[in-house]
């Protein structure tokens, strides 16, 4: 295991060595691809490396941010947090790296005590001993175990029990003809931990055939009967990260290329187009390409410059072969493109950002350019392309593993506050794998506020969602009080909670004052036992709910019983409860309850005495049936 993995191009071999010098000089050992054996795949020992250094140094020039396999190094290291980027020249450092502080080593003479080179030293030990051990493998789409926090998933599990867990969520899966959002959690919930357990054990696809039969059945049946946009985009974005990771199990090639579906109107099919056709690289995507006749195969690669962004975050390793094969079948088109995105890359303010976008007269073309602003270093450029884009627009951006939680969560608010409610239901079912597995500590504040942006959507209130909503935030919540710098976000949390309901205006109000808050909030200050008094009487029954098990704690059941404006679900809750209603005065504050009715109020009406029977008969506030059948009783035991 290395202390240092190096990334550099090829046109830079002879600086490497240098640096690769400079650094073991400095103590530490050093992994290049000088050091791969007679014998050993490249690919393998280089991804080897990768995931055990713990610290990759990406050497960035002129030549290195043309080749995809610096970017592809560079976006794991970043995911793993682990990343030292250096400049050997004034190289524009490219999007999304450009937000990291970069070292420059462009007046390096080359020797380890130089001047320009300890800034690189001083942040490599800072890597390298941030707590004192080599930082772990991490999982794919995760982040390092060296600064992390305490983390429960899967992956530390062994094969037999993933699949286990596996046939267990499969049981779980939608019967056919099921069209609830809790069935669409369930597909999407199995699909995330598929992917991952046959990441961990690609031998392991033959024993998880049936399984992927079975959801791959599920998802069919439920996308035949639900034809809504936001579901097909969840289960399509499901779909593929599924096939994507079954084809590497099986060592399969890209198939064919769809030019129907590439080439068709429907975005969501021409996206899986996409997928299939360079989940094995850009090199097995060649030839069907180019096969292609000269009108066909320009207008394939233009619908692959629509898909750009996808491409970009999706498929980086064949951004560069595509870039060469597009530019040489048709520069015409490419060529302008290609410089457009550089140009908006090097952009900082807002307003040429905009004259920019503007030069574009076709829509798809400003489209595609205004979703690489979404990961512009520049906040003011990135808030341009969060007013121009529509929330579906932002949509792959916002769920690219390399994609920084700080700029996920500012999709992730616009598009709770313009998005419909499907659009951020599909955003948090496709989201929430992500965020409940971030361990580094920036990252845990970014879900933070991702989850608070959730929590402020009203399609939270439903069960299927709240209750995925509350089991992120448990899961935060552990690895918050686990950290004691991070202590405050979850105790910052609960004070926003506790602000909705103690502002001025709410004091002595109507249930009805409290409609400006989020009604996902609501329910979770309910569930949290935070003003019984006020949600026990909330219309919505989903919410008054979550408020019974914290008032059967209560020494004072009595006085909720008693509420007039009580929820009636919440009180027949209550009245279920044997234990509390043994009490003689809590049956006939029930009775007296203008909200009670059903069995229970037969049945605790009949256990009074003929002087309350006499009482509930003249009480108007009392329900009518309750005083129809207190006159009944009272009668009875008068004759």
């Amino acid at each position: 295991m290395a202390d240092v993995f190096l990334s550099y191009a090829r046109e830079d071999r002879d600086t490497a060595s240098r640096l690769v010098t400079a650094l073991q000089a400095t103590g530490w050992s050093v992994w290049w691809d000088a050091r791969i054996t007679a014998g050993q795949e490249f690919p393998p020992a280089i991804r080897g490396a990768l995931e055990v250094a713990r610290c990759v140094v990406v050497l960035w020039s002129s030549s290195s941010i043309r080749s995809s396999y610096v970017e592809a190094e560079a976006i794991r290291a970043r995911d793993r947090g682990v990343l030292l980027p250096a400049s050997l020249d004034d190289v524009q450092v490219p999007v999304p790296f450009n937000t990291l502080q970069t070292v420059s080593l462009a007046r390096w003479k080359g020797g380890h005590e130089d001047d320009s080179f300890r800034p690189l030293a001083r942040a490599a030990q800072a890597l390298i001993e941030r707590d004192g051990r080599p930082a772990p493998a991490p999982e794919p789409e995760a982040h390092p175990a060296d600064d992390s926090l305490p983390n429960d998933c899967l992956s530390e599990l062994t094969f037999a029990d993933q699949r286990g867990a596996l046939s267990l969520l499969a049981t779980r899966l939608p019967a056919s003809g099921v069209r609830t959002d809790e069935g669409l959690g369930l597909l999407t919930e199995f699909a995330a931990e598929l992917s991952r357990t046959l990441r961990d054990f690609p031998e392991g696809i033959a024993d998880c055939e049936e399984l992927l039969l079975t959801w791959d059945a599920a998802v069919d049946d439920r996308l035949a009967g639900d034809r809504a946009p936001m579901t097909r985009l969840v289960l399509a974005r499901s779909r593929s990260a599924v096939r994507a990771v079954v084809a590497r199990a099986k060592g399969e090639a890209a198939p064919a290329l769809d030019a129907g579906r590439l080439l068709g109107p429907d975005p969501i099919e021409a996206s899986e187009a996409v997928d299939a056709l360079l989940q094995g690289g850009f090199e097995a995507a060649r030839s069907p390409l180019a096969a292609l006749d000269g009108a066909d195969r320009r207008a394939a690669l233009a619908a692959l410059w629509r898909s750009w962004t996808r491409i970009r975050l999706y498929h980086a390793c064949s951004v560069r072969p595509l870039k060469g094969f597009a530019l040489h079948s048709d520069p015409s088109f490419w060529h302008p493109r290609l410089e457009a995105t550089l140009d908006l890359a090097r952009i900082e303010t807002p307003e040429d950002a905009a004259a920019q976008l503007e030069t574009w007269k076709d829509d798809a073309d400003r489209h595609v350019l205004a979703e690489t602003l979404l990961v512009s270093g520049s906040h003011a450029c990135r808030k341009l392309a969060l007013e121009t884009l529509a929330p579906s627009a932002r949509f792959d951006t916002a769920l690219a593993p390399g994609t920084p939680l700080l700029f996920v969560r500012e999709i992730v608010a616009r598009s709770c506050q313009d998005g419909d409610a499907e659009h951020v239901k599909a955003l948090f079912l496709l989201l929430r794998r992500r965020l409940s597995e971030v361990k580094r500590a920036a990252d845990v504040r970014e879900a933070y506020g991702i989850l608070h942006a959730f929590y402020g959507a009203p399609g939270f209130l439903e069960e299927a969602l709240f209750s995925r909503l509350l089991a992120l935030h448990e899961g935060l919540r552990r690895k918050a009080l686990a950290s004691g710098e991070l202590r405050h976000l979850e105790e910052d949390c609960l004070e926003g909670f506790k602000s909705f309901c103690s502002r001025e205006r709410l004091r002595g109000a109507d249930l009805e004052q409290m409609a400006h808050i989020p009604l996902a909030i609501q329910r979770k200050l309910a569930h949290d036992g935070l003003f019984a008094g006020y949600f026990i009487c909330n219309a919505r029954d989903a919410i008054a709910l979550e408020t019974v098990p914290h008032v059967l704690r209560l020494p004072d059941v009595l006085a909720f019983i008693r509420l007039p404006r009580i929820n009636g679900q919440a009180l027949h809750a209550i009245a279920k409860d044997k234990t509390v209603m043994r009490e003689y005065a809590h049956r006939l504050a029930f009775c007296r309850n203008p909200r009670a009715k059903g069995p229970e109020l037969d049945g605790y009406m009949s256990s009074l005495s003929s002087t309350d029977w006499d009482a509930i008969a003249r009480d108007r506030n009392a329900s009518q049936r309750a005083r129809e059948q207190a006159r009944r009783l009272s009668s009875k035991a008068h004759a």
